[in-house]
């Protein structure tokens, strides 16, 4: 049942309802912020201080995590008072007590949302680790929601906390996964060529 539901989810008409659409001043920010970053990484990268992936990674990166702070929180209508939930694994009580399909959305995009973050940070960084993988999933989920509170634009929650970090380890695991298969073929190719494969 699970697994049918999380298939037949439209997740771009929810992201876009989800989601609050971003302000065009926000946009161009973040237009403004992809711009400077193509900037300094390619003046880093004729000094070979860093690789093109890694100029690309910082790039992509920076814009994202501009445009999930835009979304999440500065495209919101401030509310009149806090709002907040302490309970842990208060979406799962709602979800199986009510039957909910829209705790189950939102468990997802949380999860989904950080991916990106988890996936492109080694990247950037030009080297493995899980650990900065995971808290800068943490640190940006503490982010948005720590503003969400104090700005009233939005629910402050330990759950989203939990499935934003969790989000970024995915996303870790994701880019092991495309690095290992990378490795992979790489290894095939040099074998088939009959020369040293260099990692």
């Amino acid at each position: 049942m699970l697994y049918k539901v999380v298939g037949e989810m439209d997740y771009v008409g929810d992201l876009y309802a989800y989601y609050p659409r971003i302000e065009a001043p926000w946009r161009a920010g973040a237009f403004v912020a992809g711009a400077i970053m193509v900037l300094v990484t390619s003046w880093l990268c004729r000094q070979k201080r860093i690789r093109m992936s890694q100029a690309v990674a910082d790039t992509i990166l920076v814009v994202y995590v501009f445009l999930m702070l835009a979304s999440t929180v500065f495209s919101r209508s401030p509310g009149e008072e806090y709002s907040y939930e302490l309970e842990v694994f208060w979406t799962y009580r709602k979800l199986f007590s009510e039957g909910d399909v829209d705790y189950l959305k939102e468990i997802v995009y949380n999860i989904v949302m950080l991916v990106p973050v988890g996936g492109l940070l080694p990247v950037a960084l030009g080297k493995n680790g899980w650990f900065p993988a995971v808290f800068a999933g943490f640190f940006c989920s503490a982010a948005i929601e720590i503003l969400q509170l104090v700005l009233k634009r939005g629910l402050f929650e330990f759950d989203d906390l939990l499935h934003n970090t969790a989000g970024a380890a995915a996303g870790y695991g994701l880019y092991l996964l495309v690095k290992w298969q990378k490795n992979k073929m790489c290894k095939k190719d040099c074998r088939r060529k009959g020369r040293k494969c260099q990692n």
